[in-house]
């Protein structure tokens, strides 16, 4: 997945998998919609994401189970700066 830069999940899928974007290091782009309900660990590992486009609330972004990005914005070694984006009414 060298050439993958972005993705658009679509609006009836519920769960991002584990290692999904797994070494895609030029991926920097995703788009959510409210649908996800987690987002499991490992599902960026070795990526660039920088961007998250949700098109929900902020309510329905916070009730994902993202631990994952909780832990890659943290302190952690996995530190990546990750910027969400919500268009939500």
């Amino acid at each position: 997945c060298s050439s993958l830069t972005g993705m658009v999940i679509p609006g009836k899928v519920e769960k991002i998998p584990k290692s999904l974007f797994n070494e895609c290091r030029n991926f920097t782009t995703l788009t959510l919609y409210p649908s996800i309900k987690e987002i499991e660990m490992s599902a960026f590992l070795h990526s660039s994401i920088k961007n998250i486009h949700f098109y929900g609330t902020e309510e329905q972004w916070e009730a994902i189970d993202r631990k994952v990005l909780d832990l890659m914005q943290s302190g952690s070694q996995l530190k990546f700066e990750i910027t969400v984006h919500i268009y939500g009414e």
